[in-house]
């Protein structure tokens, strides 16, 4: 078992990495903190039995995504699983959101897992898997949670 795991470098990712790593899977952890994902990784090493990688990727920035994916696929392979756990953008009034946020964070959020997916999915086997870890936030939606809401609907999607 191979598991990709983006925002790997604490809690659920972490956790997930860890639970493969211990079942002796191999896996990547990604995260846009390189100190927090070596130190994760090897956490990870001290109690599995698989393979542990980390590389660091920023989620918003449209420039390396591509490339880097593409390295994951040459340095790591094709994953049986992918799990896709990001942190959200932040929380305010629809009137104090800029249109410079709604474009990032439209980015960072939903369209950067489009890229990724596009690459990651047509070379995965049938029995393989991706899952999305989203926030609560859909559950307790409010009026200073337009952006995140907005965007975690869209990934419902």
């Amino acid at each position: 078992m191979k598991g990709l795991i983006f925002g790997g470098s604490s809690g659920i990712g972490k956790a997930v990495a860890t639970r493969i790593s211990r079942e002796g899977g191999d896996v990547l952890i990604c995260a846009r903190n390189g100190e927090k994902l070596k130190s994760a990784a090897d956490d990870i090493r001290e109690t599995g039995l698989g393979k542990v990688l980390w590389k660091k990727i920023d989620l918003g920035n449209k420039a390396s995504l591509c490339p880097a994916v593409d390295e994951i696929l040459h340095d790591f392979g094709v994953p049986d699983a992918v799990l896709i756990n990001g942190g959200g953008p932040p929380f305010g009034s629809f009137s104090k959101i800029s249109f410079e946020q709604w474009e990032h964070s439209t980015f960072e959020i939903f369209l950067s897992n489009i890229l990724i997916l596009q690459k990651i999915i047509p070379r995965m086997k049938s029995e393989s898997s991706v899952l999305f870890i989203l926030s609560d936030v859909l559950r307790t939606a409010g009026a200073e949670k337009i952006l995140p809401c907005s965007l975690r609907l869209a990934l419902c999607g």
